[in-house]
């Protein structure tokens, strides 16, 4: 219950715990909103590359659709194109096996059609109509895995990166135990100076604080070891005396004297 006790305040003082955790609380925070930032950036850069797409491949259409109605059906996983004639009746759709929607107004518009939704963009020229759709299900799926290709190198580094600030602390942090090796390992009336080579700047003062207590101590040592060794060589004159003057006396009277 005392090593308890005792192990406890160690924890809540450390000087390692006090740099380590605010490190890697930082670097956590840091890591996450770049990741966060890196993924919706990306969610917004696969939105505008996809509508590009889709608006390019209406240009397409648009300048071939003089001979859209004998081109072949595309049976595209991502894309679907549509194209209406003057007269308002449908001339191509790229897939037969889809429920597309219908006509849209011009532009970029979400649209319903059975159970999924679709992205359109619609073009409209000389009276042909020609309509690009995006199934909002599988560009959701291809956004959220440009996202995470954006963002998975940050997650990737993060544990490197607190591996390695982990590393650098406890770095810096040896000489300090290095010192407290020395001190234990040092005997009962050892005051020699600790060397401070090798040591950090800032810890430099504590060891030269110690150096001085070690030399006062020294000092006061050597003080009490002459005051004994006087008192003691006092102590011996004193008893040699005594013992001088207890010799035998001739006479009986002065014996008891």
């Amino acid at each position: 219950m005392s090593g308890r006790s005792v192990d406890r305040p160690l924890r809540l003082h450390s000087l390692r715990a006090r740099l380590l955790w605010p490190l890697l609380a930082l670097i956590l925070l840091v890591a996450a909103g770049q990741a966060v930032f890196a993924y919706r950036g990306a969610l917004q850069q696969a939105d505008l590359l996809f509508d590009q797409q889709m608006k390019q491949m209406a240009e397409v259409f648009r300048l071939a659709a003089a001979t859209a109605e004998g081109a072949p059906m595309v049976e595209a996983l991502d894309f679907t194109v549509q194209i209406w004639g003057a007269d308002g009746q449908r001339i191509y759709q790229s897939s037969r096996q889809q429920v597309l929607p219908g006509r849209a107004a011009p532009g970029y518009s979400i649209q319903r059609s059975s159970d999924t939704s679709y992205r359109v963009f619609s073009l409209l020229d000389r009276g042909r109509f020609v309509q690009v759709s995006q199934d909002m299900v599988a560009r959701d799926s291809q956004a959220r895995k440009l996202a995470w290709q954006a963002a998975l190198p940050t997650i990737l580094l993060l544990p490197v990166l607190l591996a390695l600030v982990w590393g650098i602390v406890r770095r810096s942090l040896a000489p300090v135990g290095r010192l407290g090796e020395q001190l234990a390992q040092r005997e009962v009336g050892e005051f020699s100076a600790m060397p401070i080579g090798g040591i950090p700047t800032e810890i430099r003062p504590l060891v030269a604080a110690m150096n001085d207590l070690f030399h006062r101590v020294e000092q006061a040592f050597d003080a009490q070891t002459h005051f004994v060794a006087d008192a003691a060589h006092e102590l011996h004159a004193a008893v040699r005396t005594q013992a001088a003057g207890a010799q035998p006396a001739p006479s009986a009277g002065a014996d008891r004297a």
